[in-house]
């Protein structure tokens, strides 16, 4: 791996240290409804160190000198990403870039399929576009005058309109834009996802819409709804993961405001059937789901999620309402059975600093070795690497590219690419021994 001799380790502390103990969260659970969290620091321990190979490469600014949002690398070649001011392509591995001609006044919202370059997704304006010929026409497939049915309140099986928690069985139709994210299975291209958020003077609305034709026609699988008076929150969407490599697996992360303590409330939930019935995999009180990756042919039953702990901080729970300020640390599990249960495999406490990035990363080649962009108090910027599922940290090469935003392996497992706002930054990766 690139050189990393002389970087910080962020080494596992014992589950049952200091003040950061589990039987106190677990009595902050329950007085609080805090989930119990496996929390962990350190400084560096040589003993500890992960084995790593020292080599010459390092970081190098790339080509795209812009802020960079989102990176998008098809298994066909081209290698995009997302800026502030549109969408940027390159044919060079990043040395050489130029602008994808966009629908007229988008929205910052688009994918590119994951299999064919020359087919992207972009919202603009007037609607939920679609080019299937390298951005030389576009058609709209959903258009910003959609309305779908308040099918559910996936926590409860019941409607949130009017706080009646009563189902509408379809009478009452929300709109289904403007949407906020797209998202292409890698397994099933013709599989799109979209997440869409709505508040207005009247109602908030959020919920999820599958694709089963590449966007021709949809189906909304999500929708909550609530009029603009009630106290109760709808679900906010912060990932929409398929899996890699079954078209049928595909996970949601959600959080929403707790109705007695106006904490966030997070969910993980999984569908094995392309988002028709759900079922909660992970989450809990302070818990926010950032980010998820795995799924790989090398170990299918494997994923790892990304997490933002939160703890509350108050003298008195029975009389402290709301709560004070909130300290926040980022948290790593791994599964190795499909998401039926969740082990923590590494976190850091509220000294270590927030969990300021959802970029997170697996290496092509080695489905243990993870990429995050976690900003830690004593190293606020750059990408950290794990080479065991998460378990021990290490930062990768020189920390001084950016806030990151996304990390992405190219295609070929030569380089590692990440998205910060200084541009593109490219690090050549060591071939693997054979």
């Amino acid at each position: 791996m690139p050189n990393m001799s002389g970087g910080a380790d962020f080494l596992n502390r014992p589950l049952n240290s200091g003040r950061h103990s589990v039987g106190i969260r677990r009595c902050l659970a329950i007085v609080a409804a805090l989930a119990c969290a496996a929390l962990w620091t350190g400084g560096p321990t040589s003993a500890q160190q992960q084995n790593e190979p020292d080599v010459a490469a390092d970081w190098q600014l790339a080509g795209l000198t812009e802020a960079a949002l989102q990176l998008f690398t098809p298994v066909t070649g081209a290698f995009f990403a997302r800026t502030q001011t549109g969408l940027a392509r390159s044919d060079d591995g990043g040395m050489t870039w130029r602008s994808v001609p966009l629908p007229a006044a988008p929205t910052g919202v688009m994918a590119v399929d994951p299999t064919d370059h020359t087919t992207i997704y972009a919202v603009a304006l007037a609607g939920l576009y679609k080019t299937s010929d390298d951005a030389h026409t576009w058609e709209v497939i959903l258009p910003p005058s959609t309305n779908v049915p308040v099918i559910t309140c996936w926590r409860t099986g019941q409607s949130y309109l009017s706080g009646s928690c009563a189902d509408t069985g379809g009478a009452r139709r929300v709109p289904a834009f403007p949407v906020d994210n797209v998202v292409v299975s890698l397994a099933d291209h013709q599989l799109v996802f979209a997440t869409f958020a709505v508040q207005n003077d009247a109602i908030t609305a959020s919920g999820l819409l599958r694709s089963q034709d590449g966007g021709q026609t949809w189906q909304p699988l999500m929708v909550e709804a609530k009029e603009k008076n009630v106290p109760l929150d709808v679900a906010h969407y912060t990932f929409v993961a398929p899996s890699a490599t079954n078209s049928d697996r595909v996970f949601v992360g959600s959080w929403f405001k707790g109705s007695h303590f106006g904490d966030t409330i997070g969910e993980l939930d999984q569908s094995l059937d392309r988002g028709t019935i759900w079922k909660l995999s992970g989450g809990g009180s302070g818990q926010l789901d950032l980010a998820l990756v795995g799924g790989q042919s090398r170990s299918p039953a494997v994923f790892f999620r990304a997490l933002q702990d939160t703890v509350y901080m108050h003298d008195n729970y029975r009389t402290s309402m709301p709560y004070g300020p909130a300290l926040q640390y980022p948290e790593f599990r791994r599964t190795d059975d499909n998401g039926v249960t969740w082990q923590t495999v590494s976190g850091f406490t509220e000294e270590d600093g927030s969990a300021s990035s959802a970029a997170l990363a697996q290496d092509r080649m080695d489905p243990e070795r993870l990429y995050s962009g976690i900003g830690l108090a004593e190293s606020p910027t750059g990408v950290k690497t794990s080479a065991n599922g998460g378990v021990t940290w290490q930062e990768l090469g020189r920390q001084d590219i950016g806030h990151v935003n996304d990390i992405a392996a190219g295609i070929d497992g030569k380089n590692l690419y990440a998205a910060t706002d200084q541009g593109i930054w490219r690090l050549a990766l060591p071939i693997p021994s054979q």
